[in-house]
């Protein structure tokens, strides 16, 4: 490839990277956010015997310039006492000796494969 041709494939990519990339934070969003649903009710993950907690997983996308990125996040009150566990009296001074079950932890691990192989098609389409 020649000096010139390669300047051509690098300005492509360029105007093509910050919706290509977009897409592919967005991909891996959705795939954590759907893991960490998965795991629930699955040792060690907790019990979902009504779903609202699953269901309350959700991600925003967000961008800043050409930064790109999302938050995958709950309000649930009960996720930081899931995933780390908690041991001690509580507010109303209930003494509790929960373990942690972890979801989110290892969903972000298990999707950072997944999240290689989208950054790796999306660099490769921006450049065609």
């Amino acid at each position: 490839m020649h000096p010139g041709e390669f300047a051509h494939v690098m300005n492509r990519a360029a105007t093509q990277m910050p919706s290509t990339m977009r897409a592919a934070v967005m991909d891996y969003a959705q795939t954590l956010e759907g893991d960490i649903k998965r795991r629930q009710g699955h040792p060690p993950a907790p019990r979902a015997p009504h779903g609202d907690y699953r269901r309350s997983w959700t991600h925003t996308p967000g961008q800043a310039g050409n930064i790109v990125s999302a938050d995958i996040h709950t309000k649930a009150p009960q996720a930081k006492r899931l995933e780390f566990g908690f041991t001690g009296p509580d507010r109303l001074g209930r003494v509790y000796h929960q373990a942690p079950r972890p979801h989110v932890a290892p969903a972000i691990e298990a999707t950072t494969k997944e999240w290689e192989k989208t950054w790796k098609g999306a660099i490769d389409s921006a450049l065609g």
